[in-house]
């Protein structure tokens, strides 16, 4: 099944997926935090989640050191799927 929909808002059923693939959005949510607990919502126990986000360079750290993300950081974000 292919599903494109808003990360935020995965239009699934609770614990209904095995096998989430994310490659190169997470970075571009609005709030990736909410995508990756969208996820782990949608993931059966168990399952699997294959994420790719991009290498971040030390200079872009730099560049983002004033966002407003809860680590002050643009590119990190706490999560835990737990």
């Amino acid at each position: 099944m292919n599903v494109v929909a808003v990360g935020e808002n995965l239009p699934l059923k609770d614990e209904s997926i095995d096998l989430v693939f994310c490659t190169g959005m997470l970075r571009h949510a609005k709030d990736p935090v909410r995508v990756i607990a969208e996820i782990r919502r949608v993931l059966i126990p168990g399952g699997t989640l294959l994420l790719r986000v991009p290498a971040i360079h030390p200079i872009m750290l730099r560049m983002t050191a004033r966002d407003s993300s809860p680590t002050g950081c643009g590119f990190c974000f706490p999560v835990s799927l737990a």
